[in-house]
């Protein structure tokens, strides 16, 4: 597990990435920044797998591009995705859940490999497309 909390990370080509060869790897985000990297604000490979809550990634090429395969995912809770060149949450076909987040100035919000693959919780704010059919809301419980 790693973690970080109250930083700034910028000018970079990835903010963070996370992969591994066997199990999985959990990074856990809070009150952080990614801002103006080349390529990611995070990556998150096979095993990948980040909680990210009251931050912001912005003006990257990608915000967070998780690419593991179905066997990685992210959770963005609170945090603030404008801004990045390419696409803010760049899902694939693995499973990520968004709650109380901002998608605004990407040039797609949300890319998704197939519908419902990215999971609401319905009270974000997403002014961006939304790419691979419908987000799928998870209902309060």
């Amino acid at each position: 597990e790693i973690g970080d909390k109250d930083t700034d990370i910028f000018n970079c080509t990835r903010g963070i990435r996370a992969t591994t060869t066997t199990g999985f790897v959990s990074v856990l985000v809070e009150n952080t920044a990614f801002q103006n990297n080349n390529q990611d604000g995070i990556k998150l490979e096979t095993g990948g797998f980040a909680s990210v809550r009251d931050s912001i990634i912005s003006l990257n090429a990608t915000g967070v591009n998780v690419t593991g395969g179905g066997n990685s995912g992210a959770n963005l809770i609170g945090t603030m995705v404008v801004g990045n060149s390419l696409v803010g949450l760049n899902a694939n076909n693995n499973t990520c859940r968004i709650g109380g987040s901002t998608f605004i100035g990407n040039t797609t919000g949300i890319s998704q490999s197939a519908a419902n693959t990215v999971k609401t919780f319905g009270d974000n704010n997403i002014a961006d497309p939304v790419s691979g059919g419908v987000i799928q809301l998870i209902p309060q419980q």
